[in-house]
């Protein structure tokens, strides 16, 4: 797992935290930026590399508690916001919807982090399918889903309504060279 990055502030998110809309959140050496507005994942990803931030990517156990720990300073809602997880697999094959390998980490540094079998895996399998996807559509992105009082990840549609979800942005630090050092 990635160590806690440089500590997110109010400014990096644009606001000075007490608008209601963008706030700067911490918990467990982890700071988060959260962006009230309900977008797609191509704006969402757009506002967080405008801060020199990334869609947040909680590849480990201990920072996907310190998210879910601060999501509630948030304003949850069912469907609370994207993280940069992606499913890789032509749509033809299906295997966005039962194959936890066919989903990889997406942002920058994502290449040190390795796939679902080396990280924290937030999704639910449901009767060999992956948990909360809807049955007709090729859904390649990812989104923190609150079902029955517990977070869990869901897979979403990339583009377009209904699929509008927060922006919750996290810094980062780009590997040195191709190195990646101990950041699994």
């Amino acid at each position: 797992c990635e160590d806690p990055a440089p500590v997110v502030t109010a400014a990096d998110c644009d606001g000075d935290g007490d608008d209601g809309e963008t706030r700067a959140v911490h918990s467990s050496g982890y700071g988060f930026c959260y962006f009230g507005e309900v977008t797609t994942f191509a704006a969402a990803q757009a506002k967080c590399e405008e801060k020199g931030l990334r869609v947040v990517m909680p590849a480990c156990e201990a920072k996907w508690e310190a998210l879910f720990w601060a999501s509630a300073f948030f304003g949850r809602e069912q469907d609370f916001a994207w993280i940069d997880l992606r499913c890789t697999a032509a749509e033809e094959g299906g295997l966005c919807k039962t194959d936890y390998d066919a989903w990889k980490w997406n942002g920058p540094g994502a290449v040190c982090l390795g796939g679902l079998d080396e990280t924290y895996n937030g999704f639910g399998m449901e009767n060999g399918a992956i948990r909360g996807q809807h049955p007709q559509l090729h859904e390649a992105c990812a989104h923190v889903w609150l079902k029955a009082g517990e977070e869990e990840w869901a897979p979403a549609h990339c583009a377009g309504a209904p699929y509008f979800y927060s922006i919750v942005c996290e810094a980062y630090e780009q590997p040195s060279g191709s190195a990646c050092g101990d950041s699994r």
